[in-house]
């Protein structure tokens, strides 16, 4: 098989990797849905949220770095 257009799409890269102990895919796809709080968002949305949330405070993180240090990143 070969692999799908990018690794966040719904090729073989994500679905080889998200196993369950018996062998099948826990996901099929990131268009699959998931209820959260009463509403149907996709994986492809949760896997975007992750994604951003995780730069946000990454870039909260180098503010701090910034202002201990005083050495200003690139």
């Amino acid at each position: 098989m070969s692999p799908g257009p990018s690794p966040i799409g719904d090729g073989p890269l994500l679905v080889d990797r998200v196993r369950l102990p018996g062998g099948e895919a826990a996901v099929e796809s990131l268009d699959d849905t998931v209820d959260f709080r009463g509403e149907a968002i996709s994986l492809r949305y949760v896997l975007t949220h992750m994604i951003e949330e995780y730069a946000r405070h990454n870039g909260h993180a180098d503010l701090l770095r910034e202002a201990i240090d005083g050495v200003v990143g690139e």
